[in-house]
C-alpha cells in the first residue's frame, strides 16, 4: 500500500533568506484570492494560454503577488460585458466560491456598447450608471430585464462586500487608436462610468485607461503598435499584457488604505522584484510551499491535502487525475506525524511553479510499519529510490527538482520535438510533478 505521511515541502533551491512560517503558504481557508472579472483584455479566450498571440493582463498580473500569502484565480471570460457575465451566470460562480477577507478587482466596458434590445450576443446595457431598465428578448425568445452599465458594477460591488471581500474597480484598458500622437481615453463614457460607480458603491478605483494611455504615450506609438498588439487595436501581445498589469499594479499601489497591497510583492522598475533578479541571473527569493497530507490535525503553517483534492489550475495543487487516494489519522500529538494519505498503486501530486530549480524536502515513515519510499519526479527522473524506515521511525530526504517550460522571457517558445511533445509532456508544463511508488512507500 502507497503511504503518504506528514508532510512535503518545497521551496526554491536558490532561495535567499529566511522565510517564516508565516511566510508559507497557508491553508486553502486562511491564504485569500484574489479573483479577476472581466472580458478578453483581462483574459483571452477561454483558457487565457496567449492562443493567436493574444494575451489579457490578467495572467501576467499574478508575478507581481505573493504566491505564498494569496492565490490570484483569473474567472474573466473573452467577449464578456458587465451585463452578459452576470446573465450567464459567471459572477454566481465567482460568489460561490468567495470568502471573507478576498478581493475581487472588475474591469468591464469594451463589450458593454451594443443595443441592449437588438445586441444578438446579448452583451448591450444601459449606456451610463442609472437605475433604468429595458425588457429584451433574446434569439432564443428568453426575456431578460437590462440594467445599465453602473447598476451591473454597482452589484458586483454590494454582493462582494456582502461576503465580506474588498471590490476594486479598474476602468476599461485604452484601444490602440490615437490622434495626434495621443490615446483616445474613454473618460467620457466607460471610464467615467466605471468611476461613478466605484464612489457610489464604496469600492476603491483605478482609472487603469488613463494609466495605460499616459504609459503608452511614453513609450511612442510606433513601438506600441509594434510591439503590443498582434493583429488589431484591442487585444494586446503578452509584452503588452505585461505593461497593462504593471499599470494595474501601479494604480493599486496609489491606493494606500488597499489591503491588497501586503501581498505584493516588491517591484524594481515596474517588475516584480523575483522577475528582475531572475532576469540578472541573480538568486530568487520564491517562497515555500508546505503541505500535509492526510485527514488529522494540519500542522501549523501547512496546506492540508485530501484525496479529493485533484489538481486544477485554479488550486494550483492536488493529485493528477486517476489518483486512488484515501486519507488516514492515526492520531497522536505530532500533526505532521499523526496522519497521511495511502494508495494500492502509485499515483501523482503536483504544484503550480514558474519555471526554475526547486529544492524539496520531504518526511518519510509511518508509526505502524515498515516503508520503503521511491519518488520521480516529471515522470522519469530518479530523485530517491527505496528509502527504508522501520515501524516508528522517520527520516528526512531533500533533493533538488528543475521545472522547465517551453515559454521564452520574450514571449516567443522553444521549438519542441515530437518525443517531448508526447512522451516528455510533463518536463515541460508549468508545474512540479511527483510520482510516489515503491514497496509500502510513505512521504
Amino acid at each position: 500500500m502507497t503511504r503518504i505521511l506528514g508532510s512535503l515541502l518545497l521551496v526554491a533551491a536558490l532561495a535567499a533568506g529566511r522565510l517564516s512560517a508565516a511566510d508559507a503558504l497557508e491553508s486553502a481557508k486562511g491564504r485569500p484570492t484574489l479573483f479577476l472579472i472581466g472580458d478578453s483584455t483581462v483574459k483571452n479566450g477561454t483558457a487565457g494560454n496567449g492562443a493567436g498571440g493574444l494575451w489579457g493582463w490578467g495572467h501576467p498580473i499574478a508575478d507581481h503577488f505573493d504566491p505564498a500569502k494569496i492565490k490570484v484565480e483569473n474567472r474573466a471570460l473573452g467577449g464578456r460585458s458587465s451585463r452578459s457575465f452576470f446573465a450567464e451566470g459567471l459572477w454566481e460562480k465567482v460568489l460561490a466560491d468567495m470568502q471573507s477577507g478576498d478581493f475581487v478587482i472588475i474591469q468591464f466596458g469594451h463589450n458593454d456598447g451594443g443595443n441592449p434590445l437588438t445586441d444578438t450576443k446579448a452583451r448591450g446595457s444601459i449606456k451610463g450608471t442609472g437605475e433604468e431598465t429595458q425588457e429584451a428578448t433574446l434569439p432564443s425568445g428568453r426575456k431578460e430585464t437590462v440594467h445599465s452599465f453602473g447598476w451591473y458594477l454597482r452589484r458586483y460591488i454590494t454582493d462582494t462586500k456582502a461576503k465580506g471581500a474588498t471590490p476594486i474597480v479598474c476602468s476599461p484598458i485604452p484601444r490602440n487608436d490615437w490622434t495626434d500622437g495621443k490615446v483616445r481615453r474613454a473618460g467620457s463614457s466607460y471610464g467615467q462610468w466605471a468611476a461613478e460607480s466605484a464612489q457610489a458603491g464604496g469600492a476603491f478605483f483605478i482609472d487603469l485607461n488613463e494609466i495605460i494611455a499616459r504609459r503608452y504615450e511614453q513609450i511612442g506609438q510606433e513601438k506600441v503598435t509594434k510591439e503590443f498588439f498582434v493583429s488589431e487595436h484591442t487585444h494586446t501581445s503578452l509584452a503588452g499584457a505585461k505593461v497593462n498589469a504593471e499599470c494595474v499594479v501601479e494604480g493599486l499601489r496609489a491606493l494606500k488604505e488597499c489591503r491588497l497591497n501586503d501581498y505584493l510583492l516588491a517591484a524594481v522598475g515596474g517588475e516584480p522584484k523575483s522577475a528582475v533578479r531572475n532576469a540578472r541571473a541573480e538568486p530568487v527569493r520564491r517562497p515555500r510551499f508546505l503541505f500535509d497530507f492526510g485527514s488529522g490535525p494540519v500542522a501549523p503553517g501547512s496546506t492540508q491535502v485530501l484525496p479529493e483534492m485533484i489538481y486544477t489550475h485554479e488550486r494550483g495543487y492536488g493529485f493528477e487525475p486517476g489518483a486512488k487516494v484515501e486519507a488516514f489519522n492515526r492520531g497522536g500529538t505530532d500533526p505532521l506525524r499523526g496522519d497521511f494519505c495511502a494508495s494500492d498503486a502509485p499515483f501523482f501530486f503536483s504544484v503550480a511553479l514558474p519555471e526554475g530549480n526547486y529544492r524539496v524536502t520531504v518526511t518519510l515513515g509511518d508509526f505502524w510499519c515498515a516503508t520503503s519510499t521511491t519518488i520521480k519526479s516529471e515522470l522519469r527522473r530518479l530523485m530517491l529510490e527505496s528509502a527504508p524506515t522501520g515501524a516508528g521511525e522517520y527520516a528526512t530526504r531533500t533533493f533538488t527538482v528543475n521545472v522547465r517550460t517551453p515559454r521564452l522571457a520574450s514571449g516567443g517558445e522553444v521549438r519542441l520535438k515530437d518525443r517531448e511533445k508526447k512522451l516528455e509532456w510533463a518536463n515541460w508544463d508549468e508545474k512540479l510533478m511527483l510520482e510516489f511508488n515503491g514497496q509500502r512507500p510513505s512521504v
